[in-house]
């Protein structure tokens, strides 16, 4: 695809990749967005314009925003909209909770409204990839969208993305069970033990009688002492 040699604020094109940056000096792109041969009808270009995020009313977007329009026309093939970020950026955190459990979650997310001035952004798309630029030094957060309207990073809803990692958790569960088999063990054994000795004592109780029975316990306490 077309690649823009230098950076602008706003064009016009049919098909390839465009940098874009407010400032017609730099050689650095604030943004960029591909789009794919066939895309749109023939002769049909789309009109892309960066605009600073201090212009969203909302205070939501923490990146130039970028607006999309083509003569009312919706893409035909999906659109790659990316926007710069420092080099050593992750869009990945982890976090723990109490009970030790992991969990990973992704920071942002290409956001979107219908209209410039309207107060509500909405994920467009939650997976964002680390990309190159192929004609900047440039490090994008790239995402997709299907449909043309402003677009810009906002911060992701507080879903988790990698589930969680409850090694930590399932360790503590082992540890739990097992003290508690160890307690009932030693329940059923005293139990048993009880059990058995009133029986020895009930069997040597018929065995000597009443009154044999008791000299048998007094000679067995005097051994004791």
């Amino acid at each position: 695809l077309p690649v823009t040699s230098k950076p602008v604020a706003q064009s016009q094109v049919e098909s390839g990749e465009v940098l874009l940056n407010k400032d017609p000096q730099s050689d650095d792109a604030e943004a960029a967005v591909t789009i794919p041969t066939g895309t749109f009808g023939a002769g049909v270009q789309a009109n892309l314009v960066l605009t600073n995020a201090d212009e969203d009313p909302s205070g939501t977007a923490f990146s130039s925003i970028i607006t999309i329009k083509a003569n009312g026309q919706q893409p035909g093939k999906p659109i790659q909209i990316c926007f710069t970020v420092a080099s050593n950026y992750s869009n990945e955190e982890t976090t723990t909770n109490d009970d030790g459990c992991k969990k990973k979650s992704k920071k942002t997310c290409l956001g979107y409204k219908n209209d410039i001035n309207d107060k509500e952004w909405k994920c467009q798309d939650n997976n964002l990839s680390e990309q190159k630029s192929s004609n900047s030094s440039s490090k994008f957060l790239c995402g997709t969208t299907d449909h043309l309207t402003s677009f810009a990073l906002i911060l992701a809803p507080s879903t988790d993305s990698g589930g969680c990692d409850s090694s930590k958790s399932t360790e503590d569960n082992i540890i739990f069970w097992l003290s508690l088999s160890f307690i009932l063990l030693c329940l059923c054994l005293s139990v048993t033990f009880i059990l058995l000795t009133l029986r020895v004592n009930l069997l040597l109780r018929l065995v000597y009688g009443k009154e044999g029975f008791g000299h048998l316990k007094f000679r067995e306490r005097i051994n004791e002492l």
